[in-house]
């Protein structure tokens, strides 16, 4: 098996963070790595020091709220798989999630143990090909670059020919 999966839950209620971290712990096939954080300061303080394959967060905080905390994560370097968790079922809430916060899915409260850890698992491989693309295109520019390079040694060849 490789590395453990980062996962960082955020939530100002105490019993729900700890609930989230006892779910997550139950997912005996994955290998995770579960950081919590008792608001969007912590949260924030966290990411600065980790990367995380997704990040967990409450939509009802003091400070701010789930997809505004979303909102500055999208400006990172490395941007973790988004899940938003509500207690409230309304339509723009779930709409500003996904336009504004980048969120790939929402788990409403109280969740069930095989939504969490279906939606967790989903998360994962969305990851999983979020890393794999940005290699592939890491891969490609650089073949792009060596490519460019050759075509102007050979446009030099080829002048470096027609002068003779």
């Amino acid at each position: 098996m490789g590395e453990a999966y980062r996962i960082l839950c955020v939530d100002d209620e105490a019993g729900s963070l700890r609930a989230m971290a006892r779910s997550l712990s139950l997912l005996s096939d994955l290998r995770l790595e579960v950081d919590t954080a008792a608001s969007a300061a912590d949260a924030q303080a966290l990411i600065d020091q980790r990367s995380y394959a997704v990040l967990i967060t409450d939509h009802q905080m003091p400070e701010v709220t789930g997809v505004e905390l979303l909102e500055k994560v999208a400006g990172r370097a490395h941007v973790p798989v988004a899940v938003l968790v509500t207690g409230h079922t309304d339509i723009d809430t779930a709409l500003a999630a996904v336009n504004r916060g980048h969120v790939y899915g929402l788990l409403h409260k109280p969740w069930r143990q095989e939504e969490l850890a279906l939606l967790v698992r989903q998360a994962i491989d969305r990851f999983e090909l979020s890393v794999s693309l940005s290699a592939k295109i890491g891969e490609l520019e650089r073949t792009n670059r060596s490519l460019a390079h050759a075509n102007q040694m050979l446009a030099a060849s080829h002048r470096e020919m027609k002068r003779r």
